[in-house]
């Protein structure tokens, strides 16, 4: 069985947040390499059978850049100067040349808790448009959807969503759907040692993925990326 998530995970990344410095991180990269970067590898591994049932076109290789975040920060835009993350997470996305508005399916772990589902990283105004305007096409077929992830009580809807409803022509079931700015479903788990059960947490996710399946395509069909 693979080496999975543990306590030595969390309190490499607590003391990562509180240290946050090269001399530290340097000095303690074996313990990332060990009790970080190989758990999300395997965690990759293991799910990647499901993953490209799902879609043969999403990215699978276990690696930071490919499937796997990168433990330092780009705060070269931003105000928090800090240089670590205290959290790490996997997308498996499809790699579509100059078209940053992908689907992807996430698994997010933090020192409190840990998160997955499907969704956008942060979509453009088109997108949501061209996504707008499928739902329009087939309500129908867009609610037995929704419903369908609806029944599994499992996953949150969230994204920013207008302040004033600024499309009148929905239905009441998708309005909530269909008033975003952004969008994605997420099952957040505030007891992050359930994480430390490597095959439990592989089949939670399998599960969850397979269950996301169809939102996904809609999202591709949506994005023009199928």
């Amino acid at each position: 069985m693979a080496e999975g998530f543990s306590e030595r995970t969390l309190k490499f990344l607590v003391e990562l947040r509180i240290r946050n410095d090269r001399e530290w991180y340097v000095e303690h990269k074996p313990d990332y390499e060990r009790y970080v970067l190989r758990p999300f590898q395997a965690l990759v591994a293991a799910l990647t059978p499901t993953m490209l049932e799902i879609d043969p076109m999403i990215e699978t290789t276990p690696a930071v850049g490919k499937t796997i975040s990168r433990i330092y920060r780009d705060s070269r835009f931003t105000a928090d100067k800090s240089l670590y993350r205290d959290r790490a997470w996997l997308t498996f996305l499809r790699k579509v040349k100059d078209m940053p508005d992908v689907p992807a399916f996430y698994f997010e772990l933090t020192p409190s808790g840990f998160r997955y589902g499907a969704g956008f990283y942060g979509a453009s105004t088109k997108t949501m448009e061209q996504y707008r305007a499928f739902i329009a096409r087939d309500e129908p077929g867009f609610l037995k959807i929704i419903n369908a992830i609806s029944e599994l009580n499992v996953f949150d809807l969230e994204g920013e969503q207008y302040k004033r409803n600024k499309y009148a022509g929905a239905s009441a079931e998708i309005m909530s759907w269909y008033n975003r700015r952004n969008i994605y479903l997420a099952a957040n788990v505030s007891d992050v040692t359930e994480a430390f059960d490597f095959d439990g947490l592989v089949a939670r996710l399998e599960k969850g993925f397979l269950a996301l399946a169809d939102i996904y395509w809609f999202w591709c069909k949506a994005s023009n990326i199928c």
